[in-house]
């Protein structure tokens, strides 16, 4: 309604939070007084009011928000009014939400139980609303709290109970707990559970017009692309990155425009393992048009994404001097944000140079490659292999001064005791890290067998 949403709007610019947030508890008292009519237009006010920031919901105020609906709970908790409960239950699931925000994930469990135990029996529709919303919430605390199993019974639940509703916020609910299934069983390397699950969301909510339910549908789609680029499906996940794509390009809404971005990264890492490196730049080159300027952090990220993969594709084409362009614009957007992002720019820029003869330019990028490391939460398994054809390049002696020196010295000691042991020297390490020097050795005999019959092509 027009006039409630201006009417709304304007308070938001006259009142300060404090004062909203008096008269939001203020009109929940005086449901009760009002005929039907007035209650009509009273509570589609409040509705309006109750997500604006300084009510429910600003993410940079959890405390505010938690102070407010412990306020409501407390004024209006006993009222057997049903309209009043209404939103008491809001305020519930709120709380829950600012507790959630503030690492209260214990006691945010706790109050979205309170919710089920005291709204279960309740058919009212907006409180079938707040209990779905509380189910929904509980299990995503229950896979927090390391409680996996919990977490997908509440979740199937929420599919069971409410799977037959006609409301569009109660079927958000049954499709984000199908995608939160479906997340977690990736995460747990279920591949095929996980993937029943976002075709489950894509077959009921592939027709859907509400913003919410595309949201979440496009979720399901890039997580299902994703997970079929794992399993080096590259065609099928081509199918499901370029539906979001599609159906979402001109979205305004800036979780569909990170899903978006995050499909044709999907697209462009497809295309270059089907070594369709021209299609994986056009992909890429997308990303960078159509977010290129975003200040939005998760765009931020995708776009650095989408260069390093298209910078890996010009390695592939054989295009140096673009793909040291692009690892420059890569590190140029990271600063000194991402170790994982300007660790793939050096790593990049030192492939080209190598590629070109250039040792010492790759050993200029190798360096501060060398000193990021340790940054990262894990060691990719492309840049040991990087390693292993850059000590081919420069030479063992020169590879172990420039390891050794590094920080990441210790990180890589398998392969800093098989230089050791190539240049004659008889390094003593454990048996553990001997093992798995073994294996370093035998993939580095394997890539220089490589090297040289490509030579000699």
């Amino acid at each position: 309604d027009r006039l409630v949403e201006a009417l709304v709007r304007f308070m938001e610019s006259y009142y300060s939070p404090q004062e909203l947030r008096d008269i939001g508890a203020r009109m929940v008292g005086e449901i009760a007084l009002l005929d039907a009519e007035a209650r009509s237009l009273h509570l589609a006010a409040l509705a309006r009011l109750m997500e604006s920031p300084a009510l429910a919901g600003d993410r940079a105020e959890p405390e505010s928000v938690l102070a407010t609906c412990n306020e409501l709970v407390l004024r209006f908790g006993g009222s057997e009014d049903p309209a009043v409960q209404e939103w008491v239950a809001m305020a519930l699931v709120n709380k829950g939400v600012a507790l959630q925000e503030l690492n209260r994930t214990k006691d945010a469990f706790d109050v979205w139980e309170e919710v089920e135990r005291r709204f279960s029996a309740s058919d009212g529709p907006v409180v079938v609303e707040q209990v779905a919303k509380a189910l929904v919430y509980k299990g995503g605390a229950l896979q927090e709290l390391s409680r996996t199993k919990d977490a997908f019974d509440v979740w199937e639940e929420v599919e069971r109970r409410f799977s037959a509703s006609d409301s569009p916020v109660v079927a958000e609910q049954v499709a984000k707990a199908l995608v939160y299934k479906g997340i977690v069983l990736g995460e747990l390397d279920r591949f095929p559970e996980a993937l029943a699950a976002y075709d489950e969301t894509v077959r009921r909510f592939r027709v859907s017009k509400t913003l919410a339910l595309q949201k979440t549908l496009a979720t399901a789609l890039a997580a299902k692309g994703y997970i079929l680029l794992k399993l080096r499906r590259f065609e099928d996940a081509l199918v499901a990155a370029d539906e979001v794509v599609r159906r979402f390009v001109g979205s305004q809404a800036p979780t569909l425009q990170g899903l978006v971005a995050a499909a044709l990264v999907i697209k462009g890492k497809a295309f270059s393992d089907l070594q369709r490196l021209e299609d994986a730049l056009a992909a890429c080159d997308e990303v960078v048009r159509l977010f290129g300027t975003s200040r939005v952090p998760l765009l931020v990220q995708t776009v650095a994404l989408a260069l390093g993969v298209r910078g890996y594709a010009e390695l592939g084409l054989r295009h140096f001097k673009a793909a040291v362009a692009t690892a420059d614009q890569l590190l140029d957007r990271c600063g000194t944000e991402s170790a994982e992002h300007r660790c793939e720019g050096h790593l990049i820029r030192a492939k080209a140079a190598i590629a070109q003869g250039d040792r010492l330019t790759c050993e200029q990028d190798v360096e501060p490659m060398l000193k990021l490391l340790p940054e990262l939460d894990s060691l990719p398994r492309s840049v040991v292999g990087s390693l292993l054809d850059f000590s081919i390049e420069l030479g063992p002696d020169r590879m172990r001064e420039l390891i050794a020196r590094s920080p990441s010295a210790a990180l890589l000691l398998p392969l800093l005791t098989v230089l050791e042991e190539e240049l004659g020297l008889d390094p003593r390490v454990a048996q553990e890290v001997e093992e798995v020097a073994r294996d370093i050795r035998e993939e580095l005999a394997r890539r220089r067998a490589v090297r040289k019959s490509a030579q000699t092509a």
